[in-house]
C-alpha cells in the first residue's frame, strides 16, 4: 500500500483502474500498450512516483516475471527496494523493445498496402503499427494519408481524403466500398 495524501494506496486499487498484467513477448508494440495502459492507471490513481516501479513489477507475468526475477537477482536486495520508475523503464524497454526491431517495424507500418486483406484485417494492422512511428500517432491528417495509401485500387479510388473528417470515417467508407465490391462479385454488375 502506498499513501496518496490522506488515503492509502492498495494494489488492487490500482489493478481496478485497468492496470493490466504483461504477458507479451518481445514485441515494441505490446510493450508500448502496456505501458500507455499502466500510465493511465499511474494517473488515474494519482500514484506516486516511488510506488510505480513496485506496482508495475508485480503486473509482469510468465516469462516477464521471470526476466524482472533474474534482473533482481543481479542487484543487491537494497538496491531493488529503491529502483527507479525511469530505471525500471529503461531496462524494461531494452529487454522487451530490441532497438534493431523498432526500424523494421517502422518500416513495415510504411511498407503496408492492402492486397487481399480483407478490410477488418488491413485496417486491424493499420491501426496497431502507428505506435511506433511518433507523428502518426498523434496527427489525424498523416494517419488519414497513410491510411488511402495503402488501401488497394478499387476502395482507394472510392475514398478521398478530402471527402472524410476522420480517420474513422475513412474507415467506414472503405468497409462500405469493400461490402459493394463483394455484392457486385457475387451477383456480378448490374
Amino acid at each position: 500500500m502506498v499513501i496518496v495524501g490522506a488515503h492509502t494506496l492498495s494494489f488492487r486499487e490500482f489493478c481496478a483502474c485497468g492496470a493490466p498484467t504483461f504477458y507479451g513477448e518481445k514485441d515494441p508494440i505490446s510493450m508500448r500498450r502496456w505501458l500507455k495502459d499502466i500510465d493511465n492507471a499511474f494517473v488515474t490513481n494519482f500514484c506516486p512516483k516511488k510506488a510505480k516501479f513496485r506496482y508495475a513489477s508485480c503486473l509482469l507475468k510468465d516469462r516477464e516475471w521471470d526476466w524482472w526475477d533474474e534482473v533482481a537477482r543481479e542487484v543487491d536486495d537494497d538496491a531493488v527496494d529503491v529502483v527507479s520508475w525511469d530505471d525500471f523503464l529503461t531496462r524494461f524497454r531494452a529487454e522487451f523493445a530490441p532497438v534493431i526491431e523498432v526500424p523494421l517495424l517502422t518500416r513495415d507500418f510504411q511498407d503496408l498496402f492492402q492486397t487481399i486483406e480483407t478490410m477488418a484485417k488491413i485496417t486491424a494492422k493499420f491501426q496497431k503499427s502507428p505506435l511506433l512511428v511518433p507523428k502518426y500517432a498523434i496527427d489525424e491528417e498523416i494517419k488519414k494519408v497513410r491510411y488511402h495509401e495503402m488501401l488497394q485500387d478499387d476502395i482507394r479510388d472510392y475514398v478521398t481524403i478530402s471527402g472524410c473528417k476522420t480517420l474513422y470515417d475513412m474507415i467506414s467508407r472503405a468497409w462500405e466500398r469493400q461490402i459493394d465490391l463483394e455484392h457486385l462479385g457475387k451477383n456480378g454488375p448490374d
